[in-house]
């Protein structure tokens, strides 16, 4: 009998929160912006919380082209 893979939902949204974080960090480095703390964590925020939306098919028009307009 195969194991069904089993996904943590908030280890999902730490990593995505890790990430994006340290992606616009990045970009804000390598742009020489003046990068505040407070506006990075909410855009990483922001964007680990659209990344959940894959586990709520009730949600899944947000994933389209025209949901994300």
């Amino acid at each position: 009998m195969p194991a069904t893979p089993v996904v943590y939902i908030d280890v999902v949204f730490l990593v995505n929160f890790v990430m994006d974080g340290v992606l616009l960090w990045t970009t804000g480095w390598l742009l020489k912006r003046n990068m505040r703390l407070r506006k990075v964590a909410l855009g990483a925020f922001i964007g680990s919380c659209y990344g959940l939306l894959m586990f709520f098919p009730s949600l899944s028009l947000l994933t389209t082209w025209p949901g994300r307009l």
